[in-house]
């Protein structure tokens, strides 16, 4: 199997299958968020599942107010896999809905995709 670099590569547009883990990182979406959450609140929330590197509520530039998303890096990809599987987790009895986060893609790909279709 080649190494990560070479296989992106190869594969640079790839999209992951539903379900397969195998191509997903170590960071969840997380929607339904109350509009009073912080940051601190859901990585404090999301450490009781496992162990947390990053947490971060989405907030509107200009008014700073949440959009009631976020996204919650964890130190392994088994712990985000776990969570993603539960689907949900409670914060102060609002549901939380949980995804892969999508994944981000660079100005420079969004240049070579442009040039692709000149």
């Amino acid at each position: 199997m080649p190494g990560k670099r070479k296989r992106d590569e190869e594969e640079p547009y790839s999209q992951t299958v539903e379900g397969d883990s195998h191509h997903h990182g170590t960071t969840v979406f997380v929607s339904n968020l109350p509009y009073t959450a912080t940051s601190t609140d859901l990585k404090t929330l999301f450490s009781d599942v496992a162990p947390v590197k990053n947490a971060f509520v989405v907030l509107e530039k200009e008014s700073k107010v949440s959009k009631g998303v976020g996204y919650v890096t964890f130190a392994m990809q088994e712990d985000a896999q776990a969570c993603v599987e539960r689907q949900t987790i409670d914060m102060n009895g609002r549901a939380l809905r949980i995804g892969w986060a999508g994944l981000k893609v660079s100005q420079s790909a969004n240049s070579n995709l442009l040039k692709l279709y000149e």
